[in-house]
């Protein structure tokens, strides 16, 4: 008995489903695989460029960041010693004004509007005794 072997057509139930529809998978030829591949490489030569500039400049963010630091610090001393005559609420409230948040220190009665001292790791700057600013959201 011979055995008649048809070739294997896995898309013939699909074809003569979706009738004049149906269209055949193609693969693509060498050439259109070869463009796309040399665009993907393009495109990740491109992305390691940027990925490389941006951690460069990143480096000379943190670089830079003591010395920023320092004249934030020189500014806010600068307006600490302004207005030292001041008493400390209406010092708070031109601060308020200039958008920087006092923070009461732990054993401190709280103005009106004032958020409470940080807790211990959160921030502040109990040391030095005075006022540290906090970003307003």
């Amino acid at each position: 008995m011979a055995i008649r072997l048809r070739p294997l057509d896995v898309a013939y139930p699909r074809a003569a489903a979706q009738g004049a529809a149906y269209k055949a998978v193609t693969f693509p030829s060498a050439a259109e695989v070869q463009a796309e591949l040399t665009a993907f490489e393009n495109l990740r030569a491109a992305q390691g460029t940027a990925a490389t500039n941006a951690l460069t400049e990143a480096q000379d963010v943190e670089n830079i960041r003591p010395r920023i630091g320092l004249a934030i610090l020189n500014s806010w001393d600068d307006i600490e010693n302004k207005y030292r005559r001041l008493d400390a609420p209406a010092r708070r409230a031109i601060g308020r004004e200039w958008g920087i948040i006092y923070v009461s220190r732990p054993g401190e009665a709280p103005e009106a509007g004032v958020q409470p001292a940080p807790t211990e790791g959160t921030g502040g700057n109990s040391e030095s005794g005075g006022a540290t600013p906090t970003p307003t959201p």
